[in-house]
């Protein structure tokens, strides 16, 4: 199981990054069906929490958000939204139909557009205000008639869209020139458009607005909210209110007729409690909104047989069934190959070869089994590796490769090594063949390639080109994530490093009994850090030849207090564990001279630097590096 969370938190965290950054190939159903299954397997998993991603585009000016853009809950069926909606209290809802497209905020002062910003990760977003002004149906000037309706700042949270009937004429199946990627739908069409330096095709976007805000306004109910927009001269979605059996009968018209009628794409209704204050008193949970929730259209399913299983092994040594399908139309898809997970999986469906089974695409896109309709010939499990044809133990459900030599798990490595590092163009045929002929087998030999290993001198200059410009200067978190080490990943080494700074202080003073007094770290996670470290000190010794890690700070937790009150500067010298004793000892450190400086700590207090006259002339503390390294 730590694997499959491993790798949806990961994939999660890629097409999140896509997503709010460049343009992803999933649509919010297809991400929807990972975070889904991440949460049946590890409801806790701190990726379910994370709304957005970081902004990584530096062209695009990063803003920090006046208030932060979380996500909703969900719920899909018609029971679990009931349930939700009795235990808000409510009696009142207001539903508006769930744009699929690409969130902004939008800033007016006055009655005037002064900016407007991608989510990014819900905290801070990039300011492409040019493209949103190139949009279709998105005022520059509030329309109210007297200024007296208007407040001096207000927000309007808009969705980035593009109507289906425009991506059916433009778009639809061609290639987009900028980024040489097919045109998917009109979810992923805007979501990239609306980020472009270039700004083309945003004439095609529209801007439909459903929240606002603004400490000058006192709306009480959240249907108020839309009616100013719609003064405000905002396109909006289509909206009501009702009672809770009342808004499942608009559930049912919509998938009846309303879904496929609607101009633009939509997965589902939003649905509020109308009163804005129990809204506020029910407060959130990673920071989605108890008194929201995103109300999704099902899932369509079809009837097929299950012709065979093949059984694959990945990086993990984790052998995995997959099941082949008499290929399938499923909504518009052809379906023939749909994961099993394991063999308690295939035998709790009762699934067996030739059997007829109930075929659906998760949240209309992810292929799965839902459930097996007839009994078919037993299913058995292979007692070697298909790959190394070693023998293979059991871990719970799952079926283990223990063999270090399997080409499969070694292939799995070296490519999540190339993910992490976000390093483009090696596709798995590439690392097999580099493998097959004996020039990669573990991660230092990237470092050691030479054009001529490659298949063809072409190939082997791009490839080594974009290796270069990834894989020499990493952040630590990055370099942790890329060793493969299961269950541990950026977020976790983030959290290491409030403790342990940096690679060589993990190494030699973390253990798991102090990990595990880290908020957020329990004795699995602490073990998984220690030991894969430990197990994987050779090949960190062999990468840090190659690999500069790039100086990432992390604010350290205060212990003590014999530092308190201090902004300490060092001239001549720097010392990461100097500069941990400082700061858990209450202190901070200066990255140069400035005015808040109050200590400077040379390597030699008997010189006459420019630092250490400026320093005694001001009546700064000067301490020499000996006196700090007393103190600790």
């Amino acid at each position: 199981m730590t694997n499959r969370v491993e790798e949806l938190e990961k994939l999660i965290a890629h097409h999140a990054h896509l997503y709010y950054n460049e343009e992803t190939a999933l649509s919010d159903d297809e991400f929807d069906a990972l975070t889904d299954e991440l949460k049946k397997l590890s409801p806790k998993s701190l990726a379910l929490a994370k709304v957005g991603a970081k902004v990584s585009n530096t062209v695009w000016p990063e803003v920090k958000h006046e208030s932060s853009m979380g996500s909703l809950l969900k719920v899909q069926t018609i029971e679990e939204f009931l349930d939700w909606a009795k235990k808000t209290g409510a009696d009142q809802f207001c539903w508006s139909e769930k744009l699929d497209g690409s969130s902004l905020a939008l800033k007016y002062e006055g009655k005037e557009f002064v900016q407007g910003l991608s989510r990014g990760d819900g905290i801070t977003g990039s300011d492409i205000s040019p493209n949103i002004l190139k949009t279709a149906y998105f005022p520059k000037t509030l329309g109210f008639k007297s200024e007296a309706t208007n407040g001096p700042t207000v927000w309007v949270r808009a969705e980035a869209i593009m109507q289906k009937a425009d991506f059916e004429k433009k778009y639809a199946s061609k290639i987009d020139e900028e980024s040489g990627r097919t045109f998917k739908n009109p979810r992923n069409t805007a979501a990239g458009m609306i980020r472009r330096l270039t700004g083309t095709g945003c004439g095609d976007l529209g801007a439909v607005a459903y929240n606002v805000e603004g400490e000058s306004y006192k709306f009480t109910t959240q249907a108020l909210k839309f009616w100013w927009l719609q003064e405000a001269g905002f396109f909006t979605p289509q909206w009501g209110t009702g009672t809770a059996e009342e808004i499942v009968e608009v559930y049912r018209k919509y998938l009846q007729s309303e879904r496929e009628a609607c101009p633009f794409e939509i997965d589902g209704l939003v649905v509020c409690v109308n009163d804005l204050d129990l809204q506020e008193r029910l407060g959130i949970v990673d920071n989605r909104p108890k008194g929201q929730r995103a109300f999704k259209f099902p899932s369509l399913e079809v009837e097929t047989t299950l012709l065979a299983v093949v059984w694959q092994t990945g990086r993990s040594g984790r052998i995995t069934p997959i099941a082949e399908i008499e290929p399938t139309d499923v909504g518009g898809v052809t379906i023939s190959r749909v994961m099993l997970n394991n063999i308690d999986f295939i035998r709790c469906l009762n699934l067996g070869l030739g059997s007829k089974v109930m075929l659906r695409r998760a949240n209309d896109v992810i292929p799965e089994i839902a459930r097996g309709l007839t009994k078919g010939r037993k299913i058995e499990e292979p007692t070697s590796c298909p790959c190394c044809l070693s023998p293979v133990t059991k871990d719970g459900a799952y079926l283990i490769c223990l063999s270090s030599d399997c080409s499969a798990q070694i292939i799995g490595h070296l490519l999540n090594y190339l993910r992490v590092l976000d390093v483009k163009g090696f596709g798995e045929s590439t690392i097999a063949y580099l493998h097959q002929t004996g020039k990669l087998s573990q991660l230092p030999d990237f470092y050691k390639l030479k054009v001529e290993d490659f298949e063809s001198e072409v190939m082997g200059k791009k490839l080594l080109a974009e290796f270069e410009s990834k894989a020499r200067e990493i952040a630590l978190p990055t370099f942790v994530d890329a060793l493969g080490i299961h269950g541990v990943g950026e977020h976790l080494t983030i959290l290491v490093m409030a403790e342990f700074p940096n690679l060589h202080i993990m190494r030699t003073q973390a253990t798991k009994e102090k990990l595990e007094t880290i908020s957020g770290i329990g004795p699995e996670l602490a073990h998984a850090f220690i030991s894969g470290l430990i197990t994987r000190s050779s090949v960190i010794d062999e990468l840090l030849k190659h690999v500069k890690l790039a100086e990432l700070r992390v604010k350290v937790q205060a212990t003590g207090d014999a530092c308190k009150g201090w902004i300490a500067c060092m001239t001549g010298f720097r010392s990461d564990e100097m500069t941990f004793f400082i700061e858990s000892q209450g202190g901070t450190i200066a990255s140069s001279m400035n005015k808040s400086v109050t200590h400077l700590i040379a390597k030699d207090t008997s010189g006459s630097s420019s630092k250490l006259t400026k320093a005694r002339e001001k009546g700064l503390v000067v301490l020499s590096r000996f006196e700090i390294e007393e103190m600790m």
